[in-house]
């Protein structure tokens, strides 16, 4: 692909060198979850290694996951080279590989790729901003695996997708879920709808390996009626797009409004400007994929509960439905109506520019934190004491899962890493540590019953520092808004002398 068209060779990494600048003039990212999903990753290979501490804490999840693949591709990297360059690099690996698996799609449906540079637009969209890189990373490869669906006319080409599918499921169920529906209608959209139905069955055979783990889900602890769904209704839907799509940047609003309205023209604007003849059924397998993701979105409701507990279920897709909207026109693009191209590359610019900024400026508040992360001894049990989580110029709290990092860097125990039962990282529950309420650490943390049992505790913000009493701890370091200390620990007369 370009090999064949050096424009768009060039603009494409002309767009990826300007999607990735905002990552380094920050060392943490303000993806949300982000912080917990590199503590638990990061501590893979202390897992394998035996380290003390996080072997007595923590065990490996050894059933199939749709967490696996980005949970091994970010351990890895953090392997070579620490959990600030993996952490940076498995988003890196993200935000690229939406456009390029949409440009594959493209190609694959015999449009121009080149309208794939616009899906820069969506590359940090709000589920970037979450820190949902195992959800983005099976959505980049789920339009990889619908680009080969689309190619597969035989049992033996479909039998080819099977790995790449499989790649998919042990990714994220979401992505299992688009590549499902959509596969099936593809199926229909394609000219011998039975045949290809059978090749696409045989295309999604991958997704088996999840069957261990999905079907005690469906069927176990009371079956199907155990789950309770939360719906949201049709109309909010509709009103909540931009929000569960692309209002990431509070202070450039205007630009992601346009990503959104710029999505909903193209087909019917590039199409008028620059029409192509559409290969033979290309336009409906564009329609099938879609509606699929429509389905999803529409269909879907906002929370799980009981046996699956998920929450913020449908709008994941809602980027997805915009970028589904860019296969639809059939266009050239090529000499002079390469400059069509013009509108979404600014907006790229634009938008990358402002995220910088906004970037730079979470940058300057959190840098501090890397001189606390450097006072702690590695192989520690640490307790994140965090009252406040949001920081201006974002809309998510961004704030509140920097211990992560802590965790991965110093080797350490975190009591505050995401425990689920999903996760590829389990705690073990024998001789678990006390801890406080994530959300509530003021009304739920005491020293005597929790403090005590851990060798560190971080308190941000410092002017919300009132709850450990004198005596029991020591500051070690103080940085921007954040203190840590080191708890002091009784001798054994102190023990029996104390009340």
């Amino acid at each position: 692909m370009f090999r064949e068209d050096r424009l768009l060779l060039w603009l494409t990494v002309a767009l990826s060198v300007a999607s990735l600048v905002p990552m380094l003039v920050t060392p943490f990212l303000p993806l949300v979850d982000l912080g917990s999903h590199i503590g638990a990753a990061g501590l893979l290979d202390d897992l394998i290694t035996g380290s003390r501490v996080v072997s007595e804490r923590y065990a490996i999840n050894t059933n199939f996951l749709p967490y696996w693949v980005g949970y091994v591709l970010m351990g890895v990297l953090d392997a070579i080279g620490g959990p600030f360059f993996s952490a940076k690099a498995t988003v890196a690996v993200t935000v690229l590989l939406l456009p390029l698996g949409h440009m594959r799609l493209l190609q694959a449906l015999g449009r121009s790729p080149r309208l794939g540079l616009w899906a820069f637009i969506f590359a940090w969209d709000i589920n970037t901003y979450w820190g949902w890189f195992t959800f983005q990373l099976g959505m980049g490869l789920a339009l990889w695996a619908f680009a080969w669906i689309v190619e597969a006319n035989s049992p033996k080409e479909a039998a080819r997708v099977i790995p790449l599918t499989a790649l998919v499921g042990l990714t994220h169920v979401h992505a299992v879920a688009w590549v499902g529906v959509g596969g099936i209608l593809l199926a229909l959209a394609k000219t011998k709808p039975h045949r290809a139905l059978l090749n696409h069955a045989i295309a999604l055979g991958g997704f088996s390996l999840l069957l261990p783990w999905a079907l005690p889900k469906l069927f176990g602890g009371g079956g199907p009626g155990n789950l309770t769904f939360i719906q949201t209704p049709f109309p909010d839907k509709i009103s909540q797009l931009h929000n569960y799509s692309m209002n990431t940047l509070p202070a450039a609003v205007t630009l992601t409004l346009t990503a959104m309205v710029l999505a909903m023209l193209a087909p019917a604007a590039l199409g008028a400007l620059d029409p192509k003849p559409p290969v033979e059924r290309s336009s409906a397998m564009a329609v099938a994929i879609g509606a699929s993701c429509m389905l999803l979105y529409f269909g879907a409701p906002f929370q799980i509960s009981g046996s699956i507990n998920h929450f913020w279920t449908f709008p994941r897709y809602a980027t997805y439905i915009f970028l589904s909207l860019l296969l639809l026109p059939s266009v050239t693009l090529a000499g002079r109506k390469a400059w069509l191209l013009a509108p979404g590359v600014a907006l790229v610019l634009a938008m990358c520019w402002e995220r910088t900024k906004q970037f730079s400026e979470y940058g300057d508040r959190t840098r501090p934190y890397l001189e606390i992360i450097e006072a702690m001894k590695p192989d520690s049990k640490f307790l994140p004491m965090d009252y406040e989580f949001h920081f201006q110029g974002f809309y998510q709290p961004t704030l509140g899962q920097l211990h992560g990092y802590a965790a991965a860097a110093r080797s350490s125990y975190d009591p505050h890493l995401f425990d689920i039962d999903m996760t590829p990282i389990l705690f073990r529950p024998e001789g678990r540590p006390p801890e406080p309420h994530w959300w509530k650490p003021a009304e739920t943390f005491s020293m005597d019953g929790v403090g005590r049992f851990y060798d560190y505790i971080i308190v941000h913000p410092r002017s919300r520092d009132t709850q450990l009493p004198p005596g029991t701890v020591e500051l070690v370091k103080e940085a921007g808004e954040w203190r840590l200390y080191a708890v002091k620990k009784q001798t054994q007369s102190e023990a029996a002398r104390a009340p």
